[in-house]
């Protein structure tokens, strides 16, 4: 905007023409400057925009302005759109004037006393304001709203305050997802998710507008801020999810919000921009069918992140310089019984000696030498003395000219000692020129020389102020020579070891600026010198008080702090003190160290590089003292920018915390490991699970859990387990244990997701409803089983199982999980009891023992038959020693594990394989066959199959005379031999026949038991049908119906039975 009549005309005019608004594609644009802004200004535009500022008040947890000075005056709202921003912000200021700015004047005519409304377009080279002019400047949702951001900030710069704070609130429109589940954007062609294409295409309306304009700057704020001059710049990122697929309830409840808010800016957001790619209007609607659907999609885990900087315009630099002579000023003064001038009084002095100085000299003809007047180094006109005649004597060098006087001077006179003479640090000094230059070796000699001189002289010193007076007399520039300054404070430190030195000399010259150069390490001095004298010695106090005021003052560089918190570390107990008290002490002086450099403004808690870190995280570790845990928890938290070091350090501490006994533990807080995993962000807090999960697993299996326990106590956990971390498997190691097999790594991560599921608040695992932690643990299972495939010959489950013992993790649930992952069915109780058994090493849950177990066994065979069927196979089952063995246990096994004996007939394949082929006869001798029957030795995955008949043929005859049996369960076990040989197509000898004849009528009749018509019938179509009708006749005798047999009965049953016939 131009300046002076024009802008105040441009200004009037604007009631006239700025509400003459444009119509275009059915809605309403801004007339002001037309053009300028792509989107609509219509009553629909501005709901929206309500209705967006109620949602983000919902992600700012209610709060509007983070930037806020003490007591704003005025506040600036630049693109103040509907202007709810203003009108709300005006209760929480109503001493502050808010002055909203836009292209259109559409908010509202009633609004609070103190909020006011302008139309102005903030892009123009002059604002209305003047600089220097606001306490806080806020600017929202510019985004393809502006040629240059980076131009706004340094306008935003220039209206502010000194100490003034900006705010920027933007939303990075680039959709994001954390789980996978958004397809991968192309750049070559459309998306599947065309919120993904929208984002891009509004990017490059941007760019192709003229002018162009910047459509994603959230990003960047933060580092353009710094480049604009701001400090203090803070960036705040949440994340709004597209629409309420969240678990989590505050999400999700935004999601609501914001999926609307979508819906109802597409078109508005669309219609002109695309328009400038070339894209008709029939088009772009065809084209946000799609959108809607894809911001209606709740399968695709989307979200936007939302950015809130802020920062602060720094104070004048004269104001700076104020402050900082203050604080030097105050740093000089002594502690007792100061003689330093206060300001006032060192201005008025100063002002008199250079007047009365500038009198004495001047004569009536011009000076010879202006340099004069400064004195020797230029330097001397800051010294002064106050003698009785108040000027100083015409002998001085003071007076001497580079004009050669008629004679020579007279020699200058010995002044009283106790003269109060003040240099331009306010500090007491004595007067160099009053003595006469001391007897410095002269120009030419080398400089060992004269470095033996200083030092000599050094050495007589026994005071601050007699060291002062030397480093005067001698011109010794610290700065230039810091040793010499750490030679001093050597001195200093002997002379305090006899006595002869107090230790308020020692602090008096740590406290000068001038003698205390910074390098010269003195700090790392005081501090091994207490440390060997004994660090909790009251004496000392006072020393070490001074470092940690150094050390919030930030005069310790980072060099000398790392050697300052080694040297801690190696402190001796003081004479008298019991050894084991130390450490409490030890960890006391870190805290007030570490409390101090977070006190510090100029070199913080952030700060701290790795080194320093690992140093002290280092020193505490070798405490091994409980009251080192809560000062640990505070590095960790602080410096969890670096996260590799952080990471190794977290898992360390929190074991070191889970091994204490549960009072200990108490102390150091019972939440501890939640604490620092809820401090950390997600990816590293995630990451500090996975170490801390590793490195028990492989060496404190004892812990892991305690550490379960632990981690039910975790919190934000939706936000936790959305870490692609969790995934990252092959690219992450351990920093401990770098050799875990990436099996065992998955397994691990399951485990520790599945306990983190626990601790959700959706209810027992046991329901079907949809968790944080589903997306993680189906992926990595997916993961698991698709090496498992390649690098071993087990199904899933037995290799989990077997994972699960080889690490001795406690059962958890991962084969049930596993099992609903494949099976997606409810699992019954039995099921689950059984799988929870089969994780716990220590229950003695093989297979082996699985397989004898009939409800376990039917309860997991489901799942497990392949492992069965794998354990049966290398049985060989016509091997002498299991014949033998089977058909003991057929006559005098009970009836479990006889039941365990058909178990493993029915699971053996290669049995019925071979019983399928027994139909087959061997070749007769006389045949002379010219090929063998079977070239190839036999094994257990080709038994002989007559061998194989033969051993069921000898099983039913045992088990019908078996007397651990009962005659109806031998009855019944002989009849599933039968029916198994039968079922594959076997030959049925009459072996079999008999076995079932003697075990359902024999034994039935010598038990007095009643054999049923039916059996009795089924037993004889048997026997006739493999020995005939004959045979019939001469086994069986038939038996009346429904009455039990004694031994006399058995020919009446028999006669009435054939009467049945």
């Amino acid at each position: 905007m131009s300046q002076g009549s024009s802008r105040e005309d441009d200004t009037q005019s604007l009631t006239a023409s700025v509400t003459d608004y444009p119509m275009e594609y059915g809605r309403r644009y801004h007339k002001y400057h037309e053009g300028s802004y792509l989107y609509p200004n219509d009553e629909q535009e501005l709901d929206r925009m309500d209705m967006q500022h109620h949602m983000l008040k919902l992600v700012n947890r209610g709060r509007l302005l983070f930037a806020s000075p003490q007591s704003p005056k005025k506040i600036l709202d630049v693109g103040t759109g509907s202007g709810i921003w203003p009108i709300e912000l005006a209760s929480e200021f109503p001493a502050a004037e808010i002055i909203g700015t836009d292209l259109s004047p559409v908010q509202p005519n009633e609004v609070p006393e103190n909020v006011h409304f302008l139309v102005d377009d903030v892009t123009e080279d002059e604002w209305l304001w003047g600089p220097n002019h606001f306490d806080v400047i806020h600017a929202g949702h510019l985004s393809g709203a502006l040629p240059s951001y980076k131009d706004l900030l340094r306008k935003v710069f220039k209206h502010l305050k000194p100490g003034g704070s900006v705010q920027c609130d933007e939303f990075d429109p680039k959709p994001k997802c954390d789980d996978g589940t958004m397809p991968e954007e192309d750049p070559d062609k459309f998306s599947e998710y065309a919120l993904q294409d929208l984002m891009d295409l509004h990017h490059r309306a941007g760019q192709a507008s003229d002018p162009p304009r910047q459509f994603r700057v959230a990003h960047r704020l933060a580092r353009w801020m710094r480049e604009v001059g701001f400090e203090d710049v803070q960036e705040r990122v949440q994340k709004v999810p597209v629409n309420p697929w969240s678990t989590d309830s505050h999400l999700r409840t935004i999601g609501s919000w914001n999926e609307t808010n979508l819906l109802e800016a597409a078109a508005g957001w669309s219609y002109k921009p695309l328009t400038i790619l070339g894209w008709s209007k029939p088009e772009i609607e065809v084209f946000l069918v799609d959108v809607r659907k894809s911001i209606q999609n709740r399968d695709v885990h989307a979200y936007l992140d939302y950015y809130v900087v802020t920062g602060r315009k720094p104070r004048s630099a004269y104001e700076d310089f104020l402050a900082s002579a203050f604080r030097r000023f105050a740093n000089g003064q002594r502690r007792y019984e100061s003689r330093v001038p206060g300001p006032l009084e060192a201005r008025r002095r100063l002002a008199k000696r250079r007047n009365t100085a500038l009198a004495g000299i001047a004569g009536t003809g011009p000076l010879d030498d202006i340099a004069c007047l400064f004195g020797r180094n230029g330097r001397e006109h800051m010294k002064w003395t106050t003698t009785t005649e108040g000027r100083k004597t015409k002998g001085s060098h003071f007076y001497q000219l580079s004009t050669p006087s008629p004679s020579p001077p007279p020699p200058p006179p010995i002044p009283t000692p106790s003269a109060p003479v003040y240099n331009e640090g306010g500090n007491v000094v004595g007067d160099e020129f009053e003595f006469g230059r001391p007897d410095i070796p002269p120009e030419g000699s080398d400089e060992v020389s004269r470095d033996q001189y200083v030092r000599r002289r050094l050495r007589e010193c026994r005071t601050v102020e007699s060291v002062k007076k030397v480093v005067r007399q001698l011109d010794v520039d610290l700065l230039r020579e810091p040793g010499y300054s750490r030679f001093i404070f050597d001195h200093l430190l002997s002379y305090s070891r006899r006595g002869e030195v107090a230790v308020d000399e020692l602090v008096s010259f740590l406290d000068d600026p001038q003698l205390n150069i910074r390098g010269a390490r003195n700090y790392l001095t005081a501090v091994e010198y207490i440390a060997s004298r004994g660090i909790r010695h009251g004496k000392w106090h006072p020393l070490f008080d001074n470092v940690v005021q150094a050390l919030e003052l930030g005069l310790v560089p980072p060099e000398e702090l790392c050697a300052v918190i080694e040297a801690v570390a190696k402190a001796v107990p003081a004479k008298g003190e019991k050894k084991r008290q130390s450490p409490d002490t030890v960890t006391a002086i870190y805290r007030a160290m570490w409390d101090a450099i977070g006190r510090c403004d100029i070199y913080g808690h952030g700060d701290l590089d790795e080194g320093i870190i690992d140093a002290w995280l280092g020193a505490l570790w070798e405490r091994d003292v409980c009251e080192a845990l809560p000062l640990a928890k505070s590095m960790l938290v602080a410096a969890q920018e670096l996260e590799s070091a952080c990471c190794s350090w977290a898992t360390l501490f929190i074991t070191r915390w889970l091994e204490l006994p549960r009072k200990l533990r108490a102390g150091a807080g019972e939440v501890y490991a939640s604490d620092i995993l809820s401090s950390f962000k997600p990816d590293l807090a995630t990451a500090a699970v996975i170490s801390t999960t590793e490195f028990l697993a492989l060496n404190k299996k004892d812990l892991l859990s305690r550490w379960h326990d632990r981690l039910l106590q975790a919190q934000e956990i939706p936000q936790l387990v959305s870490s692609k971390a969790w995934l990252d498997v092959r690219s992450q190691r351990d920093v401990t244990e770098p050799n875990i097999p990436l099996q065992h790594q998955i397994i691990l991560r399951i485990w520790a997701l599945r306990t983190l599921s626990k601790g959700l608040s959706d209810g027992p695992l046991w329901r079907k409803n949809v968790r944080a932690t589903d997306v993680p643990i189906r992926r990595l299972f997916g993961l698991y089983e698709s090496i498992n495939k390649t690098e071993s010959s087990e199904d899933l489950l037995s290799s989990l199982m077997q994972g699960i013992h080889d690490l001795g993790l406690p059962a958890n649930g991962l084969l049930i999980l596993a099992v609903d992952l494949k099976a997606r069915n409810a699992l019954t109780k039995s099921t689950r009891r059984t799988l929870t058994n089969m994780e716990t090493s220590a229950s003695n849950a093989s297979f082996a023992n699985i397989f004898a177990s009939l409800d376990a066994y039917n309860a997991t065979t489901p799942h497990f038959f392949s492992k069965f069927e794998q354990m049966t196979r290398q049985i060989d089952i016509t091997s002498p020693d299991f014949i033998s063995h089977g058909l003991d246990l057929a006559r005098t096994g009970d009836s479990r594990s006889v039941w365990t004996l058909i178990r493993l007939l029915r699971s053996h394949t290669p049995l019925k394989i071979a019983l399928s082929k027994s139909w087959i006869p061997i070749p007769d001798p006389s045949e002379k066959a010219l090929v063998r029957y079977y070239p190839d030795p036999r094994t257990s995955d080709c038994p002989d199959p007559h061998a194989a008949l033969e051993m069921i043929h000898l099983l039913a005859v045992s088990l019908a005379c078996s007397r651990r049996l009962s005659p109806r369960r031998s009855y019944s076990l002989v009849h599933w031999l039968y029916v198994f040989l039968v079922k594959h197509n076997a030959p049925v000898k009459p072996a079999i026949a008999r076995a079932l004849y003697h075990a359902g009528v024999e034994r039935f009749r010598r038990e007095g038991l009643r054999v049923s018509l039916t059996q009795y019938a089924y037993i004889y179509d048997v026997v006739e049908e493999v020995e005939g009708a004959d045979v019939v006749q001469a086994l069986m005798e038939p038996p009346r119906i429904g009455h039990r047999f004694s031994g006399e009965e058995e020919g009446e049953g028999c006669s009435e039975y054939e009467e049945v016939r």
